[in-house]
This record gives C-alpha cells, sequence and structure tokens, in this order.
C-alpha cells in the first residue's frame, strides 16, 4: 500500500477497500510471470496452492510445468531437486510478489502482484546457500524466459564488490534482451561504513534494478536525528529572468548559536575568501560578509576556526559545504579553538553535492537571498533508510543502489519440513533485508508492465486498443524517475542526502507519481520507448510547463564491459548518452541530467528534476556517443512525468497523438524567456551578493544560467572537484560567456536587510511550507551528544589519515613542517584496537589457508536477508578464499560455539571456514562519514 499510494495513508486502512489504488482499478499483475531464483518454495502453503492442480514433483527431479496453475506455472530444480523449501526465504520473496491466500485476499502477506504468476529457478545448496550459474546469460535466464518471464527479481548475491564475470553475463543478456527488466538485492552490508561501498556483484551490473531497503512502517514511529536540522530556503536571482528557488536541509553544530536568531529573516549569502574560512575573511572591514549567510568549504582548520572567522566578520552563520562524497555530517567541538569573547552564530552543515551546487550558482547570479528555519516535519519510518542496506556507489563511481523498498515485511512461510505433502498450510512470517525490498519492487515493475499492456498509457483508464508491450528500460525508467525523495535519516540519523544519492538510488519507488490513474494519480506521463540513436547524434524534444514539478528521465541497457581486472575503478559504460534539458520557465536555464552542470559519463540512467518551475518551453536533448565496437545504434527510453502539457513528439511515443506530432526541439518564440513583473515588496528589500568593489563599477555579468541545484533539479554526484579552492568570484565578476549579451549588476542594498516582506516571499514562494505540527504520539527529537573527547598529539601525518576514515572530525596540519595536532582519544584507541584486530585476522587468515579452505568449484552466493534485525539471532558469515558471503542463522551465543568449533577442526587437521560478521570486499581503501 505504500508503495501504491506513496505513503499517504494510514496503517489503519490496509484492509480499506480503496486502501489499494491500483488493484482496485485491475492492476494487480495479471498476466504478467515473473522469474525468481531462490531457495524453494513451500507448493502447500495457501499463498501458492491450488486445489485444482496439486503440486506433484517430477520424477525425473528436474522440471515441473504448468501454464493454468493458479500461482507458479514454472517450478526448476537447477542445484536443490527435492522441491522443498527448508530455508524459508523462497517462500518468504516469492510470496512478497504473487502470494495470495484465497481466503483471506487483504492479507498482509499478500503479494504486490498477487495477480501475476511466478517461474521459479531452485538454486539452494544448503541452508542460507545458493548456487547460481555464473552464464546468467544461457543457464538461468533463458529457462525463466520461455516460461513467459519478463521481469525477474534475485535476492541474492556474491561478496564481491567489483564488477565481475556474473555482473558481465546479467548485462549481456538484458542488452540482448530488451523487453526484460532484472531486479537484484542491493545487500545487507550497510553498517560497515569503514568500506567505499557495500554493493555487490551481481547487483554492481549497469543494467540492473539493485534494490535497496527502507524501514518499514511502524506504529508511533520517533523520527529522530543525532543533531538539530534547519532548512534553508535559498532565492537565485539573475536579471531579466525568473527566480529560481532551492530548498536544502541543514545540519547545526553542537556548538555556537542555536539558529533562532535567524529565523524569519531574509539574508544575503556570500562565498567566503579564503574559500575554507580559516583566520580572517579577506575583506572582512567592507561589510561584505555583515548579516550574512558564508558559504565556507570544509577542511584546513577546526569547525570552530570557520564560526570565530564568520562571527568575526559579523556574519548571520557559516555553512559548512562537505568535502566528501558521503552526505550529511556532524560537526563537533574542539576544546579551545572558539576565540574567547565571540559572539556565537549558527554554524551548520550541508552536503558536498548541494553545496558544491550552491557554491557554483554565484558565478553568474545577481543576488542570491536565503532563509533559514528549524525544520519541525515527522516522517513515518518508510522515510528513514533501513541500516543494514548496503550502500553505493559502485566502484567507477556508478550511482548505486537504484531504488529502494521497503525492507521488513511479513509474507507467506514455508513449514520446513522437508517433505511434500497434500496437507496445506497457512503460516505467515515476517523478515528483513534488500531480500524483502527486491520482490516487493518486482512486484511493482509487473504492474508497470500490466499497466501498458492492458492500455492504461496515456490516460490512467483501461483502454485494451492502447495495448503495448513495453520494454525493460521504459519500466526501468517509469518507476526510478517517479521515486519519491525520502526525507528522513540515514542509520547514524543524520538526514538522507537527497535523490539520486549513494544511500536510497534515485528514491524510494512510489506508483502514484510514477504513473497516471483516473481519480487518484494526477501525475501526467509521456514516453519514448524503443527509440534509437546513432553516434553523436542529437534527438529533442517538446513540451510545456504548467507550474509544477516535471522529472526527465532517460534510461538504456549499455552492452557489457570488460570485466574488472582488480583495481575497480575502470569505467564500465560504454554508450554514453547523455540527457539535457532546456527551460524556458527558469529563463532558459540548461540542466544536464543527474550532475545538474556537469556531464554524466558514468551511469546508464540519467534524470533531470525541476521542482516548482514556471510556465513556459520545455525542450528535452537526448545525445549519444556511441563506442561500442560494432558501431551499432543505441536504444533508449525516455520518460516525462508531473506537471506538465504536450505530447512527445516521436514514432516510439506509444499515446497517438505523440506518434502523429512532428518531432523536434521547441519553437524558438516557445524557449523565450521574458522576466516577470517584480514584487515592489521585494525590489525594496532586494539583497545582493556581490561585493561593494564590483557593485560600484556596475561591471558586467553574464547572462547564461548556472546549473540548479537540487530544489530545482535533482543532482547526483559532487560538482567540480577541480574547482579552484582559492577563487574569489565576488571580489571578481566573471567576464561575459561568447556569445551572451551582458547585463549591468544591481545596485548593492545595504547588507543584512531584517525584512519581513522578503522573508514572507521567499517562505511562500519555497517547495513545501512548514508542516503542521505533529500528530498526538509522535514528535521530531534528536539524540543528545556525548561530552568532548579528551585529545591526545601525534604527528600530522597520523592525523590526516583518521580525518580521511573518519575519525577526526576536523584537521589542522602544516604540509611543511609536519607538526603535531589534537585529536580525540577516542579515534587512538579505536585505531590502536583495529591494528590488534588486524594482526589476528592475518593470523586467522594464514591459518585458515594452511588447513585447506579453497575456492569452491562453482559460484557460491549468499541470500540477502538481514538476520541480525531477528530477535535471539547472529549472522554468522563465512568468508573463503573468494571472499563468499554465506550466512545462516544461529543463536547468539552458538558464533562463539562455531568458532570454538573451527579451531577444533584446524587443530585436528579438518578444513573448515572462519567465522567472520564484516563483509567480504576487494577493496582496502576506506570510507569517511563524519
Amino acid at each position: 500500500m505504500i508503495v501504491q499510494d506513496n505513503g499517504v495513508s494510514a496503517a489503519a486502512d490496509y484492509k480499506a477497500p480503496d486502501a489499494h489504488f491500483f488493484w482496485k482499478a485491475g492492476l494487480d499483475g495479471k498476466g504478467q510471470v515473473v522469474g525468481i531464483g531462490d531457495s524453494g518454495i513451500d507448493m502447500n502453503s495457501c499463498f501458492f496452492r491450488d486445489p485444482a492442480i496439486p503440486f506433484t514433483p517430477p520424477g525425473d527431479g528436474k522440471e515441473w510445468i504448468s501454464p493454468n496453475h493458479r500461482k507458479v506455472v514454472y517450478y526448476y530444480g537447477l542445484a536443490d531437486t527435492m522441491f522443498r523449501d527448508q530455508v524459508g526465504h523462497g517462500t518468504h520473496t516469492g510470496g512478497s510478489i504473487v502470494g495470495e491466500d484465497p481466503a483471506d485476499p487483504t492479507s498482509k502477506a499478500t503479494g504486490g502482484a498477487k495477480g501475476a504468476k511466478l517461474a521459479f529457478v531452485d538454486i539452494s545448496m544448503q541452508p542460507s546457500q545458493v548456487n547460481a550459474p555464473q552464464e546468467l546469460d544461457t543457464e538461468y535466464f533463458p529457462k525463466l524466459y520461455a516460461q513467459g518471464a519478463r521481469i525477474f527479481s534475485d535476492s541474492w548475491g556474491s561478496g564481491n564488490a567489483e564488477y565481475d564475470f556474473q555482473s558481465s553475463r546479467v548485462d549481456a543478456w538484458l542488452y540482448r534482451n530488451q523487453d526484460c527488466v532484472s531486479h537484484f538485492a542491493a545487500g545487507n552490508y550497510g553498517e560497515n561504513d569503514n568500506l567505499d561501498t557495500t554493493i555487490t556483484s551481481p547487483g554492481v551490473a549497469k543494467n540492473v534494478v539493485t534494490v535497496g531497503a527502507t524501514k518499514s512502517l511502524q506504529p508511533n514511529y520517533l523520527s529522530q536525528t543525532i543533531a538539530p536540522v534547519f532548512i534553508m530556503n535559498v532565492e537565485v536571482r539573475r536579471t531579466g529572468k525568473g527566480p529560481q528557488y532551492i530548498r536544502v536541509r541543514l545540519v547545526k553544530a553542537d556548538f555556537g548559536g542555536d539558529g533562532t536568531a535567524l529565523s524569519g529573516k531574509g539574508l544575503k549569502m556570500v562565498r567566503a575568501s579564503p574559500p575554507a574560512a580559516c583566520g580572517t575573511l579577506d575583506d572582512a572591514a567592507s561589510g561584505k560578509y555583515k548579516d550574512a549567510i558564508v558559504l565556507a568549504r570544509r577542511g584546513t582548520c577546526f569547525f570552530a576556526e570557520k564560526m570565530s572567522a564568520g562571527a568575526a566578520a559579523g556574519a548571520a552563520a557559516v555553512v559548512v559545504v562537505n568535502d566528501r562524497n558521503g552526505g550529511f555530517f556532524k560537526m563537533d567541538a574542539q576544546d579551545g579553538q572558539f576565540e574567547q569573547g565571540a559572539t556565537p552564530i549558527s554554524l551548520l552543515a550541508v552536503t558536498q553535492r548541494m553545496g558544491e551546487e550552491i557554491w557554483s550558482l554565484f558565478d553568474n547570479a545577481d543576488s542570491i537571498a536565503a532563509t533559514i528555519e528549524r525544520y519541525t516535519d515527522t516522517w513515518e519510518a518508510y522515510e528513514d533508510i533501513a541500516a543494514f542496506s548496503s550502500f553505493g556507489p559502485a566502484q567507477d563511481g556508478r550511482i548505486k543502489p537504484d531504488i529502494v523498498g521497503p525492507g521488513e515485511l511479513t509474507s507467506a512461510a514455508s513449514s520446513q519440513s522437508g517433505t511434500s505433502t497434500d496437507q496445506q498450510t497457512c503460516q505467515m512470517g515476517r523478515k528483513s533485508g534488500t531480500s524483502m525490498a527486491t520482490p516487493m519492487v518486482a512486484a511493482h515493475a509487473a504492474i508497470i508492465r500490466q499497466y501498458f499492456m492492458d492500455g492504461f498509457y496515456p490516460n490512467g483508464a483501461v483502454n485494451v486498443t492502447a495495448a503495448y508491450p513495453p520494454s525493460g528500460p521504459l519500466i526501468k525508467a517509469v518507476m526510478m524517475g517517479g521515486a519519491c525523495d525520502m526525507k528522513g535519516n540515514t542509520e547514524a540519523y543524520l538526514p538522507l542526502e537527497d535523490s539520486p544519492s549513494m544511500r536510497q538510488g534515485f528514491g524510494r519507488l512510489c506508483l502514484c507519481s510514477s504513473l497516471k490513474l483516473t481519480a487518484k494519480c494526477s501525475t501526467n506521463v509521456q514516453v519514448v520507448d524503443r527509440a534509437v540513436i546513432k553516434d553523436k547524434e542529437t534527438q529533442k524534444y517538446c513540451l510545456g510547463t504548467v507550474g509544477g514539478d516535471v522529472r526527465i528521465m532517460l534510461v538504456w541497457y549499455d552492452p557489457p564491459a570488460a570485466v574488472s581486472t582488480g583495481d575497480g575503478a575502470s569505467p564500465t559504460l560504454i554508450n554514453d548518452l547523455d540527457l539535457t534539458v532546456t527551460s524556458a520557465g527558469m529563463g532558459g536555464q540548461v540542466i544536464l541530467g543527474n550532475h545538474g552542470q556537469t556531464k554524466d559519463s558514468r551511469n546508464t540512467a540519467e534524470r533531470v528534476w525541476l521542482r516548482d518551475v514556471p510556465a513556459g518551453g520545455l525542450e528535452i536533448s537526448v545525445s549519444a556517443a556511441i563506442n561500442a565496437p560494432d558501431g551499432a545504434p543505441q536504444s533508449y527510453a525516455l520518460v516525462v512525468q508531473g506537471a506538465f502539457a504536450g505530447e512527445l513528439a516521436s514514432p516510439n511515443n506509444p499515446d497517438p497523438a505523440g506518434k502523429a506530432a512532428t518531432p523536434g526541439g521547441c519553437p524558438a518564440q516557445q524557449m523565450q524567456a521574458t522576466a516577470p513583473a517584480a514584487a515592489t515588496s521585494l525590489d525594496a528589500a532586494v539583497l545582493n551578493t556581490t561585493d561593494a568593489a564590483a557593485n560600484d563599477s556596475a561591471a558586467a555579468r553574464p547572462g547564461q544560467e548556472s546549473a540548479a541545484a537540487l530544489g530545482a533539479v535533482g543532482t547526483s554526484a559532487a560538482v567540480g572537484a577541480g574547482d579552484p579552492a582559492d577563487a574569489s568570484p565576488e571580489a571578481s565578476p566573471a567576464a561575459a560567456s561568447p556569445g551572451v549579451a551582458a547585463v549591468s549588476a544591481s545596485p548593492a542594498p545595504s547588507p543584512g536587510v531584517d525584512s519581513s516582506a522578503l522573508a514572507g516571499l521567499l517562505i511562500s514562494a519555497m517547495t513545501t511550507p512548514t508542516p503542521p505540527p505533529a500528530a498526538s504520539g509522535r514528535r521530531l527529537t534528536w539524540l543528545p551528544t556525548p561530552p568532548a573527547a579528551l585529545t591526545v598529539r601525534v604527528p600530522a601525518r597520523v592525523c590526516r589519515w583518521l580525518s580521511a576514515v573518519g575519525l577526526s572530525p576536523e584537521h589542522r596540519f602544516s604540509r611543511a613542517s609536519g607538526r603535531v595536532v589534537a585529536v580525540p582519544m577516542a579515534a587512538v584507541v579505536v585505531v590502536g584496537t583495529c591494528v590488534l584486530l588486524a594482526f589476528v585476522a592475518l593470523y586467522v587468515a594464514a591459518s585458515v589457508r594452511r588447513y585447506g579452505v579453497g575456492r569452491t568449484t562453482s559460484l557460491t552466493t549468499a541470500l540477502h536477508e538481514n538476520l541480525l534485525a531477528r530477535s535471539g539471532t547472529l549472522a554468522c558469515s563465512q568468508r573463503g578464499d573468494k571472499d563468499q558471503l554465506l550466512q545462516q542463522r544461529q543463536p547468539a551465543d552458538a558464533c562463539d560455539a562455531a568458532a570454538a568449533a573451527a579451531a577444533a577442526a584446524a587443530a585436528a587437521d579438518v578444513p573448515s571456514r572462519s567465522m567472520s560478521r564484516a563483509t567480504s570486499q576487494t577493496t582496502s581503501s576506506s570510507r569517511g562519514t563524519t
């Protein structure tokens, strides 16, 4: 229900007749077959059993085929020929897709696509282990495809984070079979935040939908953060063009001002010079920073020193831009670093991607102003990412996971009797993991496919004459383009970075913002499917925005790349398509897919999200650089969702109106941007970010637009890794770009104007107003911060390493002298413990190799069920020299017993396996998060 209605209904409404919009409209997966490989199915469960067609295991122990069975059309024993599910994993995942109890069709264990059927391959080898073939494109997918499966769901993976042979084979299959879409679980290793990535193969493949997990609905859920969260509403103005509005979340430091002094004020924004705001700010005496919000880069000095520099220059607040691609970070106080006598001001943090986008806006904006208000919203549990959910990016920098869904679900449970009888059971069980999220997402992919095949496109109502079989890239584009941006937290109780990110991918699956449904979901949708583009070709489309959000999503299946040779960072993208969007409503601003203003040459999915875009022409361009050896053209799918008018003119648009229209870009007159009449109240209190010298000289500014930051455009990776750190655009205006008319800068007002009129304008124009108070029984809170840690002094090189791995919040050192610095005592204790454990690990690994634990003859992989979340159990991971993650359920004290047994076996010269809870990875680099 959360997936179908975007999460707007209360839990009590689950059994209501109108609770599932799409089911009620007849969209329950009927006519679809979902292929799945797992540990087996309990065919006597009432969620699968068909009284009219009893399940009888085949005599040859291999294949059972029954096209007319109620739930399962195909059951193949690839690794296990007993046709039973002693593990319970396959029964649960299969039930999450198609399970339905005829006696209780509204049971919470009902699958997401209850009208669909399964084609099943049993790949179980022994409890919690599966044996999947490496040649997935020849030995796995074809068997399911032959039984009608076009949607695939696989809740298993290896322990290898590289783009390996399996990943390559999955990409090869999907590239050759563009009518399919494959889903793989991201993995349950998200709490290993010392690693750069915990997404494993085949989930790292380019063309699959890699599924992460959110928390699931919980009654009276307590929304909590480890630090106070604020919202910065930014207004960007350029002469002759409409304003741009951006909404950004900030995390406040645990010291300095409490933020109350900022409430209700419209303040100018200024970039710090020097950028890191260490020491005295340049031109501080001129009043440049007076009552301003100062944007500064992280690094070089302590956070408190940045706050001191801003306070000394008269600033109202300092916003620190993260220097790492790790989302939000917490700023702790450092003893003795804040200058005595200085007035504390508010110190806040922003993510690298968001901060760099805002930083770049100063290059051609006439004025940037903002309000900062306390974030008082609350949210349900499913807005938080599950702590166990594996995070990206892929080793070559691609966005992973692709999408997230509920990761703790009730579904059918196997009797686990180990025998096949005629006795019917109706057991249900609740499990958690990306194993659970994956089939739920795949189930709704089946509904999306049915939507097109039953003729619901483009009007949102069934029309058999409009039936169309969608491609896999189109299904993927629909679900990822319409995904909801999560507003909750990470496992560290810090806000999630906005999508697309390496935690939530492109967002939480939301069907109602992905598809139009009469009387329920008003999202307008236009698509182009199986369009073909040649090398160096550009194809254009034209629509019109009408005021509101518009999302544009481009997806293609790329040819398989060469298997990674061990460095993991080699690019896997071969055919590089690019999405470019030009919005007349935003003054002719040009936005590139994912990054906003920089070209994406890594991903096979690109999105532009225009938020609250004013009315005007919208030109969409798709360009291609074909690098495949055969030079064959590349096919793609394009989806537009939201508030817009018109059709995508293309012979590849299933909509008859779009098919009949003449393809091409927007006419010049439609893309002309006219400056809206400015409100008198705003003119009287306009805030300008340029310094006094620039304004006095009325220096020319470029009229070309910069890319939008989040709030205007959904972005992905950090921009400007190569931005000159010492540049100060405020001090010296940029020269006009060639071919673009220059305009004069606005006159300088008195800085730091406290204008209630401006504040009201900003607040009313932002995308999301302040929400009403939380419902009774739920509140937003944040966790207390522990006292400052004791410190010791260590060499600067050690401090730099500690900062890189996230153990020291900030560092201060001299590259020339390498002088000593202060770091937390806790960091020293942690490092000492890690060194000791490293020696122990090396000794154990040598012992394991000595006693004959080698690589298996076939690829052994893990079921991605999170066992740590289950009461009284602990997940013990077995790891051999092939980096296999083999989870099995054991009582909490059994892991110690297992380790003791392994040691005893080693002493007896019997091959054994070492026990480890850590995720196996081929990389040794670390992932800093603070």
